[in-house]
């Protein structure tokens, strides 16, 4: 992916890592050089975990939530 399109894949997707802080401090994820790993229980959440990827939900939340709530 990197060399596909010419990014640093950590630092593209520095806010996304952010947020999947939170999975990672509860055990759901975790976080290794080139993969991440989603465990166990981080399965049935998996749905929020992808949504730290999304670069536009947070301006559709805020413009209008049509989405249904997660867990």
């Amino acid at each position: 992916m990197e060399m596909k399109h010419n990014i640093d894949f950590r630092d593209y997707f520095a806010p996304s890592f952010d947020k999947l802080q939170t999975f990672v401090d509860d055990g759901l994820v975790s976080i290794e050089s080139n993969k991440i790993i989603v465990h166990g229980l981080g399965r049935l959440v998996i749905r929020n975990i992808a949504m730290a990827f999304d670069a536009y939900i947070d301006q559709m939340m805020k413009e209008k939530p049509i989405f249904s709530k997660t867990v």
